[in-house]
This record gives C-alpha cells, structure tokens and sequence, in this order.
C-alpha cells in the first residue's frame, strides 16, 4: 500500500509540476545562463522505440560537456524507463555498442545512468539482463520524481523532428 501510494504522489507530482516545455536546446541554454548552477539536472528518456538511445544518448552526451564546461561538478543523472533501456541489455552489446560505449563513459564521468527494472520485468526481462553499469531502479517515474524533489531541473529528451 506504500508503494502505491508513493508510486501515485510521484505520478502526480510529474504530471502536475509539468511546465510549458522549451525545446531542449533552450532549457540546456537557461542553465548554462544562469548565475548559479542547479542542485542537478536530470535526462528523462521514455521512448516507445528500442532504437532511441541510438539518437537521445549522443544528445545528452553533448549537453553534460556543455554543462559540466559551465559548472564543472554538476550533478547529472539519465533515467530511462521506455523501450529504449532494453538496448543496454547484455545481450544487446554487439547490435548498441556504440550505445554502450558512451553510456559507459557518461557513467565513467560520474553521469548516474538509471534503468527501469519494473518496466523489464513487465516485458519479460529481468534487471540482472542489464549490463554492469547501468543502475536498475524499482520504477524510472519514481526515480525522476526523487530527483526532482531534490532540485534537479528536469530534462525530458525528445527527439527533434
């Protein structure tokens, strides 16, 4: 009954703190603009596609260079939770090795990298599949909304069209 009830307070709290959303670009510009630097910035990824980590990792590869050149020691944290995360399964090494190598060095770089654990046992999977340096959480939604309580901006990565 906790977890429902901890899983709901979180699902309104990202529904409801939504704001007008800049494109990413923008969002990443107003903190590098700002005086101070965030208590941290967290990456939001939820794709319906098993390819977006091919296009969203490479992206916010580039913002935590541009963000860690503003505040060296910023605080990031990626959390994926969509049918992208299955690309960094073990499994998958070979087809996203690319993907693998950058989220490794991200990771390297103090980058925190979240899974969804419930979304991959949902699909049949087990968090034990994902590669050794990715962390699997309970629930992505609820690890974005920690973050959030905590004063990270909120990033959601969306593919540009």
């Amino acid at each position: 009954m906790e977890l429902l009830k901890k899983y709901i307070i979180c699902i309104c709290f990202l529904l409801f703190s939504q704001q007008l959303v800049a494109s990413t670009d923008e969002e990443i510009n107003a903190i590098i603009e700002a005086e101070k630097p965030p208590v941290g910035v967290v990456f939001d990824i939820d794709e319906w596609d098993n390819e977006a980590l091919t296009w969203a990792v490479p992206a916010i590869e580039q913002y935590v260079q541009r963000l860690h050149a503003r505040f060296p020691g910023l605080n990031m944290a990626i959390v994926s939770h969509g049918d992208e995360e299955f690309a960094l399964m073990r499994r998958a090494r070979n087809r996203f090795s690319d993907v693998h190598a950058k989220v490794k060095s991200l990771v390297d770089n103090d980058v925190q990298f979240h899974v969804c654990a419930g979304h991959a046992l949902m699909n049949g999977q087990s968090e034990s599949e994902f590669v050794k340096f990715v962390k699997p959480v309970p629930e992505g939604v609820v690890t974005v909304a920690e973050y959030r309580l905590q004063g990270y901006v909120y990033i959601r990565v969306q593919q540009s069209h």
